[in-house]
């Protein structure tokens, strides 16, 4: 997956809580793995451009901004 640059402004779904749209996920090695959500669900890394996301457990993602965490299917247009 790619970065973000390639997207227009508001085109990634966002956090259902505080409308933010960046997130993670904790790695098993204690790490954090940051992207983005396109509106077809695709991510893409906010960090590390070559960084590979297909198989990224999205269950439990976390926003960047807030409290909120939850599945991936949660957030909002």
């Amino acid at each position: 997956m790619s970065g973000g640059a390639q997207h227009r402004a508001g085109a990634w779904l966002k956090c259902p809580q505080c409308l933010n749209d960046r997130f993670y996920v904790m790695e098993a090695g204690g790490g954090h793995t940051y992207f983005q959500v396109d509106a077809a669900g695709r991510l893409f890394t906010t960090r590390h451009p070559r960084k590979e996301l297909s198989g990224l457990d999205t269950s439990d993602i976390h926003c960047t901004a807030c409290g909120w965490r939850g599945a991936l299917k949660k957030l909002v247009p």
